[in-house]
């Protein structure tokens, strides 16, 4: 019922052709520029539908709209999309699977095309080269879809070429691993990335930037980074673009790097809000955060907890130069409980370096940080160190994890209120003023708080 709605609704749509997939096999069209979809067998694949609409290359035109019924779509060879404008729209109970046996790239999208690919399941691409499920040159939009299990050399999952556009939304990037850089994703330089609620999981780099490398322009929101591993730097985000990056109501949780930045390697310009930074493990320095640069990394109502560092800075490592612009700055900003090899009272626990405060922190262990404490700022010592009073990581609203509050926090309406919402999209403040971190306290939250605990 769904595919004839869809074609209904199309079928009126001027001057694009519908292509309806109704074989599973990966034979090419029979006869390129007829306007129709068939094979030698005249049945219509999604190889030969999309070969079919690379016949037309007519800007002024609405989208060529492939529909590809539920079923699994082994192909013997990658798909090239070429300039035009096309769209695939998977229907069906069971999301439609194309996989590339592990033995080849599966799409290819040329400058100029103009693509966008909506409820498909893509895994299985291998290739000794970029992009291994996606390889993007165009305008590409990834809308409810799922890149597993692929490998490339940069980019295991997606690689998104100089001056092309990529938007992802609601989707899941899991499993890929690139030898190189950009297990789930790589951008490239003078590349646009936007990629909003979606899970980055489980991909590795044998180099840097387990869940994305960006060396482009690049906006995150409402994406959770997690489990990821970089043999390099960056388990979850490696950041070395000179352009303005934003990470907005994000978490970057459980990422694992050999080298820096279990969570973020960035020595771009990177704003950061009402995100939470935790669980994350570097093996030598910043467990949550390796910031390094003149301008660098700008925080803002984020939670920075329960991090590990092998060598330094377990929350952040800092290595701005004096006299010159820190490479961290923070307001409103939780960074406490975190670690430096296992122990939240070592010099450099929380954080190593140089950071600018705008006021409104809490910083639980400030032993070995130079930072310039303001009156609103609350400190503590390695001898002395200051509890946030958070609990462990978990659902507390929203579409991401978060640390909430619990009774007695020195978060407490303790904060600076220039945004109206925290992370999970709570109103602030809900009392005198905001609290600081990534999460607005809720008296009438709708979870066992009994059941909430700290961070061990």
């Amino acid at each position: 019922m769904l595919v004839l709605l869809v074609v209904l609704c199309l079928s009126s749509v001027a001057r694009a052709d519908v292509f309806t997939v109704n074989s599973t096999d990966d034979n090419p069209d029979a006869s390129l520029g007829s306007g129709g979809c068939k094979d030698a067998n005249g049945k219509c694949t999604l190889r030969a539908a999309i070969e079919e609409a690379n016949t037309h290359y007519d800007y002024g035109a609405d989208k060529d709209f492939i529909v590809l019924p539920s079923g699994q779509y082994v192909l013997n060879g990658f798909i090239e999309i070429k300039p035009g404008k096309l769209k695939i729209f998977g229907t069906g109970i069971d999301v439609p699977q194309i996989n590339g046996q592990n033995s080849v790239n599966i799409f290819v999208i040329n400058k100029k095309a103009i693509a966008e690919i909506n409820n498909i399941w893509i895994t299985g691409g291998k290739v000794q080269g970029p992009g291994a499920a996606v390889n993007n040159s165009g305008q590409l939009t990834l809308k409810n879809v799922t890149i597993e299990d692929s490998e490339g050399t940069i980019g295991g999952g997606i690689s998104n070429y100089s001056e092309a556009k990529l938007v992802i939304s609601d989707s899941v990037i899991k499993d890929n691993e690139a030898s190189d850089e950009g297990g789930g994703i790589y951008n490239h330089l003078n590349a646009m990335l936007i990629v909003t609620n979606t899970e980055i999981t489980g991909n590795k780099a044998k180099k840097d930037g387990g869940g994305i490398s960006n060396h482009g322009d690049m906006e995150l929101e409402g994406i959770e980074i997690s489990g990821n591993t970089a043999d390099g730097n960056g388990g979850g985000l490696f950041n070395v673009t000179d352009k303005d990056i934003s990470l907005y109501k994000s978490t970057i949780t459980n990422n694992v790097s050999s080298g820096e930045g279990g969570g973020i390697y960035n020595t771009g310009v990177m704003d950061v809000m009402n995100c939470t930074i935790s669980g994350n493990k570097a093996l030598t320095y910043g467990g949550g955060v390796y910031a390094t640069g003149k301008k660098g990394l700008m925080l803002a109502y984020v939670t920075i907890a329960d991090n590990d560092a092998g060598s330094s800075g377990g929350g952040i490592q800092s290595t701005g130069i004096a006299g010159a612009d820190e490479a961290v700055s923070m307001s409103n900003t939780i960074l406490a409980g975190n670690r430096f090899g296992g122990k939240k009272d070592a010099n450099g626990a929380d954080c190593s370096g140089r950071i600018k405060s705008f006021g409104y922190n809490i910083l639980g262990n400030g032993s070995n940080c130079q930072i310039n404490a303001v009156n609103s700022d609350q400190v503590g010592t390695s001898k002395a160190l200051l509890d946030p009073m958070i609990t462990s990581l978990g659902d507390y609203g929203g579409s991401t994890d978060t640390h909430d509050l619990l009774p007695g926090s020195p978060a407490f309406d303790k904060g600076m209120c220039i945004v109206n919402a925290d992370q999970r999209d709570v109103k602030r403040p809900k009392g005198k003023t905001c609290d600081i971190g990534a999460v607005e306290h809720e008296d009438n939250a709708n979870y066992d708080r009994a059941k909430a605990t700290k961070p061990k």
